[in-house]
């Protein structure tokens, strides 16, 4: 625990709140008590004024406005000034930021006069009005972790977001895959019968052709250097990968296991040996059959890389190969599957110097008892990208709403670019969030697992709107 120092809070997820700029649709969803406001402020006939926001139009809002210090000498053109008035007395103003798709809330005052004759609800009701039909969806209201203040904010949500701004001393641990503490296994835990656990996966897989390897990696390598054996494959020969997304982007731990034997190239030339297509977060590559059409008329084997994608349908049984990472799906430590290919331990261990029986028979189990239970882990994952697609966008999301029989593997959430991707993963990773790049797409990737619970993935989606709370977005953007 760190040692004393002046309390700050802001370190659990409070709920901001979006109000939509579409004066129809808004008027329906916010409080009935916000609408009376409105009507009763409407009621004694403010006049409203955009303003300038020169140096004098702050100095008329500084004397009534409680975070005077933080009010810029002017605004800059991307922020909108309006001011009330009951009379010829300015009775309180707003001032709204353009951020790159919404607007912000990011300074809101009225005189005591002003208060008295709701003054603040008439002037957010007017940015709903002026910026109806624009390119911004809605107003960024913002959330306070003083109660009064959050209480205000929420009477004009017609939408909430979870925000955390600064990780909490105790931290959750909450990776890309399943697996947690709870999971982890006795020490000495053996199968009462191994065969019967081997023939689980064996019809779950639809082949008894099939080898645990440590790790998914090691499974690549040995397939491999089996080809390699047989003369399918030599050093200077290529591996094609190909991609879901085929953007260029790759994995090393695909690309140095392919090293140990060959080459790989992400297109296809005359010095091709194997395609090798990789489904990328569970997502089927578009081409498919495409690749599996090309691979046989090169004669050469299609090998399907489904580190994500058991218990994604229509995927696994059209490449000769198949590679599966069981940490990836289920909730154990261990675990890479080569469908395709039935070597024992011992060869294993000779040819390829990766076996480790212990710690197949130690996690074998545990995929055989949550295969019934993989419709349910698949649900449950579709339903956490359902949650973030409706908290961030559509439009934000690096893959199309998965199709039918998809499980997705983790939510890939585009960012501005590069230099916002990276300082967005390492805020959100400073909370215990295992948060990914996605080198060269501009993208980070979330959780989304079967065992994210909704307060660990409103914690998750939290972390990442904290990551983008105003002062830092305009930081970056004044970089």
């Amino acid at each position: 625990m760190p040692g004393y120092e002046p309390y700050r809070s802001k370190d659990f997820v409070i709920f901001g709140s979006r109000l939509l700029l579409d004066p129809q649709e808004a008027w329906l969803r916010i409080e009935k008590r916000v609408r009376t406001a409105i009507r009763k402020g409407q009621s004694y006939g403010p006049r409203i004024e955009k303003r300038a926001g020169t140096s004098e139009d702050i100095a008329l809002f500084a004397p009534f406005c409680p975070n005077r210090d933080d009010l810029p000498e002017r605004l800059r053109p991307t922020q909108h000034l309006f001011f009330a008035f009951l009379g010829d007395a300015l009775a309180g103003g707003i001032i709204v930021t353009e951020l790159p798709d919404r607007l912000y809330l990011h300074f809101h005052a009225a005189t005591e006069e002003g208060k008295r004759h709701h003054v603040p609800s008439v002037l957010l009701w007017h940015i709903v009005e002026a910026f109806s039909g624009s390119r911004f969806r809605y107003l960024d209201v913002g959330a306070s972790y003083r109660p009064s203040l959050q209480k205000y904010f929420s009477s004009f949500a017609t939408e909430r977001y979870p925000v955390i701004m600064r990780p909490p001393v105790l931290p959750p641990r909450i990776d890309i895959t399943p697996f947690d503490g709870r999971s982890l296994l006795p020490v000495g835990q053996r199968p009462p019968n191994l065969a019967a656990t081997r023939g689980a996966v064996s019809a779950a897989l639809g082949t008894d052709a099939w080898t645990f390897f440590p790790r998914g990696m090691y499974a690549i390598h040995a397939l491999f250097r089996s080809l390699r054996d047989e003369g399918a494959i030599g050093p200077e020969d290529e591996v094609c990968i190909r991609t879901t997304t085929e953007s260029p982007y790759v994995s090393s731990c695909v690309t140095s296991a392919i090293e140990q034997t060959c080459r790989w190239s992400r297109t296809l030339t005359e010095r091709t040996r194997a395609i090798f297509v990789i489904h990328e977060f569970g997502f089927p590559h578009p081409a498919l059959a495409d690749l599996r059409a090309e691979a046989d008329t090169r004669r050469i084997p299609l090998i399907e890389d489904c580190a994500y994608a058991w218990g994604t349908a229509g995927v696994g049984y059209v490449g000769d190969f198949a590679v599966y990472s069981l940490p990836k799906i289920f909730p154990v430590q261990f675990g890479g599957l080569l469908v395709g290919k039935r070597f024992e331990t011992a060869e294993v261990w000779q040819r390829f110097g990766c076996a480790d029986e212990n710690k197949e028979q130690l996690i074998l189990p545990t995929v055989a008892e949550m295969l019934p239970r993989l419709p349910e882990a698949r649900a449950a994952r579709l339903a956490n990208e359902v949650y973030y697609r409706g908290l961030f966008g559509d439009a934000r999301a690096l893959f199309g709403a998965p199709a039918d029989g998809v499980s997705p593997g983790a939510f890939v959430l585009r960012m501005r670019d590069e230099r916002d991707m990276q300082e967005t993963s390492a805020f959100v990773r400073s909370f215990g969030i295992e948060c990914g790049n996605y080198w060269q797409n501009a993208a980070i990737f979330l959780p989304v697992h079967q065992h994210l619970t909704p307060a660990l993935r409103d914690y998750v989606a939290g972390a990442v709107f904290g990551a983008h709370a105003y002062e830092r977005i305009v930081s970056r953007m004044e970089r």
